[in-house]
């Protein structure tokens, strides 16, 4: 079997991004991501979600979601 650059990461972990391979590394963040949440990449390919924070308190349970999923990407990016 061919050697990646990518190594094993954790299952819960995203794939490290070592700067080749691109192509390879986006399909499995794809995966990644949608292991979470189906709607995550969809976050990622089309920007955050806007959101009216001044009327959270009033927010419906899709406002709540599509805060969840803003978080999520962010969390994910950040690991």
């Amino acid at each position: 079997m061919a050697s990646s650059n990518f190594g094993r990461a954790a299952l819960n972990s995203p794939p490290i991004f070592t700067g080749s391979n691109y192509t390879s590394w986006k399909k499995r963040m794809k995966k990644f991501l949608w292991t979470i949440d189906d709607e995550l990449w969809l976050v990622v390919q089309n920007g955050p979600i806007q959101m009216d924070v001044e009327n959270q308190p009033q927010w419906t349970a899709v406002q709540k979601k599509n805060a969840q999923l803003n978080q999520r990407v962010c969390m994910s990016c950040k690991l």
